[in-house]
Protein backbone atom coordinates (compact mmCIF):
# COMPACT_ATOMS: atom_id res chain seq x y z
CA UNK A 1 0.00 0.00 0.00
CA UNK A 2 2.92 2.31 0.68
CA UNK A 3 4.34 1.70 -2.79
CA UNK A 4 1.03 2.48 -4.50
CA UNK A 5 0.64 5.67 -2.49
CA UNK A 6 4.19 6.70 -3.33
CA UNK A 7 3.53 6.15 -7.04
CA UNK A 8 0.37 8.27 -6.88
CA UNK A 9 2.26 11.08 -5.17
CA UNK A 10 5.06 10.85 -7.77
CA UNK A 11 2.56 11.02 -10.63
CA UNK A 12 0.77 13.97 -9.04
CA UNK A 13 3.99 15.93 -8.39
CA UNK A 14 5.27 15.26 -11.91
CA UNK A 15 2.08 16.52 -13.53
CA UNK A 16 1.86 19.48 -11.16
CA UNK A 17 5.45 20.49 -11.91
CA UNK A 18 4.92 20.34 -15.67
CA UNK A 19 1.59 22.17 -15.59
CA UNK A 20 3.07 24.85 -13.32
CA UNK A 21 5.62 25.67 -16.04
CA UNK A 22 2.80 26.37 -18.51
CA UNK A 23 2.98 23.26 -20.70
CA UNK A 24 -0.35 22.22 -22.20
CA UNK A 25 -1.04 18.53 -21.77
CA UNK A 26 -2.35 16.28 -24.51
CA UNK A 27 -6.04 15.57 -23.72
CA UNK A 28 -5.73 12.04 -25.14
CA UNK A 29 -3.10 11.03 -22.53
CA UNK A 30 -2.36 13.83 -20.04
CA UNK A 31 -0.21 11.79 -17.65
CA UNK A 32 2.11 10.45 -20.36
CA UNK A 33 2.38 13.87 -22.01
CA UNK A 34 3.44 15.39 -18.66
CA UNK A 35 6.30 12.89 -18.36
CA UNK A 36 7.17 13.40 -22.02
CA UNK A 37 7.28 17.18 -21.60
CA UNK A 38 9.49 16.83 -18.53
CA UNK A 39 12.02 14.30 -19.78
CA UNK A 40 11.26 13.38 -23.40
CA UNK A 41 11.57 9.72 -24.39
CA UNK A 42 13.11 8.79 -21.03
CA UNK A 43 10.12 10.39 -19.31
CA UNK A 44 7.75 8.19 -21.29
CA UNK A 45 9.77 5.12 -20.27
CA UNK A 46 9.67 6.17 -16.60
CA UNK A 47 5.92 6.75 -16.87
CA UNK A 48 5.47 3.26 -18.32
CA UNK A 49 7.56 1.75 -15.55
CA UNK A 50 5.55 3.53 -12.86
CA UNK A 51 2.26 2.49 -14.45
CA UNK A 52 3.46 -1.12 -14.79
CA UNK A 53 4.59 -1.23 -11.13
CA UNK A 54 1.25 0.18 -9.98
CA UNK A 55 -0.67 -2.43 -11.96
CA UNK A 56 1.46 -5.32 -10.71
CA UNK A 57 1.02 -4.29 -7.07
CA UNK A 58 -2.74 -4.08 -7.63
CA UNK A 59 -2.89 -7.53 -9.23
CA UNK A 60 -0.87 -9.12 -6.43
CA UNK A 61 -2.93 -7.39 -3.74
CA UNK A 62 -6.27 -8.36 -5.27
CA UNK A 63 -5.11 -11.95 -5.77
CA UNK A 64 -3.86 -12.21 -2.20
CA UNK A 65 -7.18 -10.90 -0.92
CA UNK A 66 -9.17 -13.35 -3.07
CA UNK A 67 -7.08 -16.31 -1.94
CA UNK A 68 -7.33 -15.20 1.70
CA UNK A 69 -11.13 -15.29 1.49
CA UNK A 70 -11.01 -18.89 0.29
CA UNK A 71 -8.14 -20.25 2.40
CA UNK A 72 -8.67 -18.28 5.60
CA UNK A 73 -6.12 -17.05 8.11
CA UNK A 74 -3.42 -18.89 10.00
CA UNK A 75 0.36 -18.97 10.29
CA UNK A 76 0.53 -22.57 9.06
CA UNK A 77 -1.12 -21.54 5.76
CA UNK A 78 1.42 -18.89 4.70
CA UNK A 79 3.45 -21.13 2.37
CA UNK A 80 0.32 -22.62 0.82
CA UNK A 81 -1.25 -19.17 0.46
CA UNK A 82 1.72 -17.85 -1.51
CA UNK A 83 1.54 -20.81 -3.88
CA UNK A 84 -2.21 -20.35 -4.28
CA UNK A 85 -1.75 -16.66 -5.08
CA UNK A 86 0.68 -17.59 -7.87
CA UNK A 87 -1.72 -20.24 -9.20
CA UNK A 88 -4.64 -17.79 -8.99
CA UNK A 89 -2.74 -15.17 -11.00
CA UNK A 90 -1.69 -17.76 -13.59
CA UNK A 91 -5.23 -19.12 -13.98
CA UNK A 92 -6.74 -15.63 -14.18
CA UNK A 93 -4.22 -14.68 -16.85
CA UNK A 94 -5.03 -17.84 -18.80
CA UNK A 95 -8.77 -17.17 -18.67
CA UNK A 96 -8.24 -13.58 -19.73
CA UNK A 97 -6.02 -14.53 -22.67
CA UNK A 98 -8.12 -17.49 -23.85
CA UNK A 99 -9.25 -16.72 -27.41
CA UNK A 100 -12.96 -17.46 -27.14
CA UNK A 101 -15.55 -15.64 -29.17
CA UNK A 102 -18.85 -14.91 -27.44
CA UNK A 103 -21.83 -16.93 -28.73
CA UNK A 104 -23.76 -13.74 -29.56
CA UNK A 105 -23.17 -10.02 -29.70
CA UNK A 106 -25.26 -7.64 -27.62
Amino acid sequence: MLVTGLMRVLLFLAVLGVVATGVRLDPANPAASAFSAAAGEIGLRVFGLILWAASITSVIGASYTSVSFVVGQGAHLDQRRNLLVIVFIALSTGVFCWPVRPPFHC
